[in-house]
C-alpha cells in the first residue's frame, strides 16, 4: 500500500486556520493548497517549488514539507527552455478570500466606527470648539442640493424640517418615528400661504367637494379600466393622509434633487395614481373637452361677420367693421389669455348711437328709467283698487308708480304696513278705508319729495340703508347716492318741482344733464348718453345684489321691490341697453352678479383647466408650411374656432323669455357663434412625440379661491 502524500492528508475543514485572516481560494472546491495566502491576502502557491537550472538541466527543489523532490522534475517552458521551467505538481493559483473570523472582525470594526461617528455628529453639541462646529452637520446628512427656488433659504434645515430644531435627545426618536410629511407640510404653508384654508386637501378643495366630484364622475363614467402599469402603481404606492384627508406636500413635490430640478413637474402616472378614471394618453382615452361656460358678454361672431359688417354702410354709415380676429383680440402680457380691445375701439362706432338715441327704430323700444311722477289728488283716484297687473302701491293709487319712488316710500314703516295689509286682502275694500290708506301714502309721498329737495343725498342714503338688508355692502349704497348726485339728479328735482307748480306754458320736455322733465307725463326720467354710464352701473349692481327669487310667502315687501326693479332694468330695451350685451349669473346666495367684463364676475381665480394662447399664436405666426402639406398644423384662429354654420342670431337668446332672467339653455352663449374646439383638434399636436401630452400642460392641481 503506497504512502499518501502530505497534501492528500491535509485537513479540509473550514476552520483549518482560524487564526489566519485569509483562506485559500480553492477551499470551496475541497482541495486548498498547503501553504495558503500570506498576511496581505496574496496567493503563495508559486513558492512551493522554484526549479533550479544548472546550465544543462532543470532540478526540482521542492521542500520535504510539501512532498520533497519529484521524480519527473521540472518541465522546460517553450520557446526558451533554458530560461524558464514549471513544476507539474504545483496547484493552480487562486484568489484568496477572507476567513469568516476576519469578516466578523471587519464588520464589527466598521459598525463601531460608524456608530461613534454618528454619535459625534449628532451629539457633539453646539458649543465653541465642539465637533459640531468642526463638521458641517447639514452637509453630512443632507440628501442633496436644493432646487433654485429654495436655495436662497438662509435659516438652514430648520426652515423646512421640524427635526432640525429639536434637541439631540429627541432627534433619534423623531427619525425612527415614521413619516412626518403632514407635520413638515405645515412649514411649507408658512411661506406658501396663498392656497386657502384647505391647502393640504386634495386639489386644495374641501373634502366634501372632492367627494361630490368623485361621486358625480362615477355616475357619468363606465367602470374604470386601468393599464397594468397603473394597477401596479396603485398596489405598490400609498399616500400618507390624515383622518381628515390631508396630503403631505412631499407626495408630489420632491426636494434635494439639484438646482435645476422642477418642483412642480409631475408625471401622468403621478396624476392618475389617485383618479377614479384613468386612460393611456390624451389622444387615447381622455374625455372629450367640455365646452366653455357662457361668456360674460354676448357677442355673436356669425351675425357680425356675415351680416352686420357686410352691410355696415347701409346700417351704420359711420361704423368701422372689425373683420380680423386681431382687431379685437390681442395677446396679454402673461401670454396666456387674450385681452379685448376697448368698447370704443371695437363697438363704439356702431353702438354709441343706439345708447344715446332713445327714439331710433328698434324691435324693442327703450324703456325710460322713470324716477319721479306727480301724484293726483285723492278725489281724482279710482274708487276701487285696480285689478290690472300692477304693484300693490300702483293698484291703490290707480296709476303706475315709478319703482324708484316705491322703493323710497318703502323706507316709511307706515307705508309698508298699509301696503302689506291691503295686498293680503281682497280688492273689495271700503272707499273710506281705501281713502285712509291713500291719505297715509300721499303724506309720505309729499314728505319724500320735500326731503329730496332739502336734505338731498342724505335722504336717499338714509332710506336705502333702511330697506337694504344689514349685510349689504355700505360702499355699494354710497356709490348709488354719489352717482345720483353727480348726475344732477337733485338739481333736476328742483327744476321738476318748479315746472310742476308753474302755470306758465313751457315746452313739453326740458333736459338737465341726462335727466328729462316730461310735462305731458308729469315725470322725471333718466336717459343714458354714453357707454359705462355711472348711474346705471351702480344702481344695476345694487339691484342685482339684492334681487333674489324667494317664495311668495317668505319674501318681504322690500325684497319683492328689488326683484321687480331688477327685472325691469335688465330687459334689452331698458335705458342704456346695457343687458343687450352684458349677461348676469346667479350667485350662491340666490342673488345675481352682472358681468361687466367678458370674464365672469363670479369666476374663481383658478380652475382645473387652463389654456395658454401664447404658444399657439407663436406657432401660427412662425409656420411656413401650407395646410395641404401638413393639414395637422394650425393655420389661423379658425383652425380651432370655426364659425358656426347655423343661421345668424339677431336677438340674444338669453332674453327669449320675457321675464328678463337668463335662459336655461346656455349652449349658444358658450360658443358665441363659434364651434367649440374638440379633443381631436388638440390631439393633432398634443402627443408625446410632438407637443407633449403631460397633464400639467392644461390642468392645475391646486384649485383655490
Amino acid at each position: 500500500m503506497s504512502r499518501k502524500r502530505s497534501w492528500e492528508l491535509f485537513n479540509t475543514a473550514k476552520y483549518q486556520h482560524p487564526e489566519c485572516k485569509w483562506n485559500c481560494g480553492h477551499l470551496a472546491e475541497g482541495h486548498p493548497c498547503e501553504i495558503g495566502p500570506n498576511a496581505k491576502g496574496e496567493c503563495c502557491v508559486q513558492k512551493i517549488c522554484s526549479p533550479y537550472f544548472d546550465g544543462n538541466t532543470w532540478h526540482c527543489i521542492r521542500p520535504n514539507a510539501f512532498g520533497g523532490k519529484c521524480h519527473e522534475g521540472p518541465i522546460p517552458a517553450s520557446p526558451c527552455p533554458d530560461k524558464n521551467a514549471t513544476c507539474p505538481h504545483i496547484p493552480t493559483s487562486c484568489q484568496p478570500v477572507r476567513s469568516l473570523r476576519s469578516k466578523r472582525r471587519l464588520l464589527t470594526g466598521l459598525t463601531i466606527a460608524i456608530s461613534l461617528g454618528f454619535c459625534l455628529i449628532i451629539l457633539g453639541g453646539s458649543g465653541r470648539g465642539s465637533i459640531h462646529n468642526v463638521l458641517n452637520t447639514s452637509s453630512v446628512i443632507s440628501p442633496g442640493p436644493l432646487s433654485s427656488s429654495h436655495a436662497a433659504i438662509e435659516s438652514g434645515c430648520q426652515a423646512c424640517h421640524t427635526a432640525a430644531s429639536q434637541s439631540p435627545e429627541n432627534l433619534l426618536g423623531f427619525a425612527l418615528g415614521g413619516n412626518h410629511g403632514i407635520q413638515e407640510s405645515q412649514k411649507c404653508i408658512d411661506c406658501h400661504d396663498d392656497f386657502g384654508k384647505h391647502a393640504l386637501m386634495a386639489h386644495s378643495l374641501p373634502r366634501e367637494t372632492t367627494i361630490a366630484l368623485t361621486t358625480y364622475l362615477k355616475s357619468k363614467s363606465v367602470e374604470p379600466q386601468h393599464t397594468i402599469r397603473q394597477s401596479l402603481a396603485r398596489m405598490l404606492t400609498s399616500h400618507e393622509t390624515t383622518d381628515a384627508g390631508e396630503l403631505a406636500c412631499a407626495t408630489c413635490h420632491q426636494e434635494h434633487h439639484g438646482n435645476s430640478h422642477d418642483l412642480t413637474k409631475l408625471t401622468n402616472a403621478q396624476c392618475q395614481s389617485c383618479h377614479q378614471q384613468t386612460f393611456h394618453s390624451f389622444a387615447s382615452g381622455h374625455p372629450e373637452i367640455k365646452p366653455p361656460s357662457r361668456a360674460g358678454i354676448h357677442f355673436d361672431h356669425v351675425t357680425h361677420l356675415k351680416h352686420h359688417f357686410q352691410n355696415y354702410e347701409r346700417l351704420m354709415p359711420n361704423g368701422i367693421p372689425q373683420n380680423n380676429c386681431s382687431d379685437c383680440h390681442t395677446l396679454s402680457s402673461n401670454r396666456a389669455t387674450l385681452d379685448l380691445a376697448s368698447y370704443k375701439q371695437m363697438c363704439g362706432s356702431c353702438h354709441d348711437s343706439q345708447i344715446r338715441d332713445f327714439n331710433m327704430p328698434s324691435p324693442m323700444r327703450l324703456d325710460h328709467f322713470e324716477f319721479l311722477k306727480s301724484i293726483p289728488e285723492i278725489n281724482e283716484m279710482p274708487s276701487k283698487i285696480a285689478t290690472t297687473q300692477l304693484s300693490p302701491l300702483s293698484k291703490i293709487l290707480g296709476f303706475e308708480v315709478p319703482l324708484f319712488l316705491e322703493m323710497m316710500l318703502a323706507a316709511d314703516e307706515s307705508s309698508v304696513q298699509v301696503l302689506q295689509s291691503l295686498s293680503q286682502g281682497t280688492n273689495e275694500q271700503e272707499t273710506d278705508q281705501l281713502n285712509q290708506v291713500r291719505t297715509i301714502i300721499v303724506a309720505n309721498w309729499n314728505r319724500l319729495i320735500q326731503e329730496l329737495n332739502t336734505t338731498k343725498s342724505a335722504a336717499v342714503l338714509r332710506r336705502l340703508q333702511i330697506i337694504c338688508p344689514p349685510n349689504t355692502n355700505p360702499q355699494q349704497i354710497q356709490d348709488c347716492v354719489e352717482a345720483l348726485n353727480s348726475s344732477l339728479f337733485f338739481q333736476a328735482i328742483a327744476r321738476y318741482q318748479t315746472i310742476r307748480n308753474s302755470e306758465n306754458p313751457v315746452t313739453d320736455e326740458e333736459v338737465i344733464g341726462n335727466w328729462a322733465i316730461v310735462k305731458s307725463r308729469s315725470a322725471l326720467i333718466y336717459r343714458a348718453s354714453e357707454h359705462e354710464d355711472r348711474l346705471l352701473k351702480t344702481w344695476l349692481d345694487l339691484l342685482a345684489s339684492q334681487a333674489a327669487e324667494h317664495e311668495k310667502n317668505t319674501s318681504s315687501y322690500s325684497q319683492n321691490l328689488f326683484m321687480r326693479m331688477f327685472q325691469e332694468r335688465v330687459t334689452p330695451g331698458a335705458t342704456g341697453r346695457c343687458m343687450k350685451c352684458h349677461t348676469f349669473d346667479k350667485t350662491s346666495d340666490g342673488s345675481f352678479a352682472i358681468n361687466w367684463e367678458s370674464s365672469h364676475e363670479m369666476k374663481s381665480k383658478r380652475e382645473f383647466t387652463f389654456f395658454s394662447h401664447g404658444p399657439h399664436l407663436t406657432f401660427i405666426s412662425s409656420q411656413t408650411q401650407s395646410s395641404e402639406q401638413n393639414p395637422s398644423r394650425i393655420q389661423d384662429c379658425q383652425s380651432c374656432h370655426p364659425l358656426n354654420p347655423a343661421d345668424p342670431q339677431f336677438v340674444n337668446p338669453a332674453f327669449s323669455q320675457t321675464d328678463g332672467m337668463p335662459h336655461s339653455d346656455n349652449n349658444y352663449h358658450s360658443t358665441l357663434g363659434l364651434i367649440s374646439p374638440s379633443k381631436q383638434n388638440c390631439a393633432n399636436c398634443h402627443q408625446k412625440q410632438l407637443a407633449g401630452d403631460n397633464c400639467l400642460q392644461c390642468h392645475n392641481y391646486h384649485i383655490h379661491p
